[in-house]
C-alpha cells in the first residue's frame, strides 16, 4: 500500500499522488450533482477545468447527515482523504464516509 505520509497536498499537485492515499485539501470551486445522484465536489477551478475532484457515490451521500455536500458553498476549504486515482487525465478520490 502505498501513502503520501501525514501531509496535506493541495489540488494543483493531487495529480502526483495518483495511486497513493494522501489527503487533499483546497477550496471549493464548485459542486455539482448528477443525474444519477453523485455528488461531484470540484477544487483548483469549474468544470471542465478543475484541477482535483471529490466524489460521494449516489450510494453514500445517505451517510453525509450533519451536512449536505451538494451545497458547500464555493470558496470553502475543505480536506478529504482516499487513495488518489485517475479518471480520464483528471486526480479524483472518491469519498465514502463523512
Amino acid at each position: 500500500m502505498a501513502y503520501a505520509g501525514n501531509a496535506q497536498v493541495s489540488p494543483k499537485f493531487a495529480k502526483d499522488y495518483v495511486g497513493k492515499l494522501a489527503t487533499v485539501c483546497g477550496r471549493i470551486t464548485g459542486t455539482h450533482v448528477t443525474k444519477s445522484g453523485k455528488v461531484l465536489i470540484n477544487f483548483g477551478g469549474e468544470y471542465p477545468n478543475e484541477l482535483f475532484t471529490a466524489i460521494i457515490m449516489e450510494d453514500d451521500t445517505a451517510k453525509f447527515t450533519d451536512y449536505d455536500p451538494s451545497k458547500f458553498p464555493d470558496d470553502k476549504k475543505i480536506c478529504v482523504r482516499g487513495r488518489i486515482v485517475d479518471f480520464k487525465g483528471k486526480p479524483e478520490i472518491v469519498i465514502k464516509n463523512p
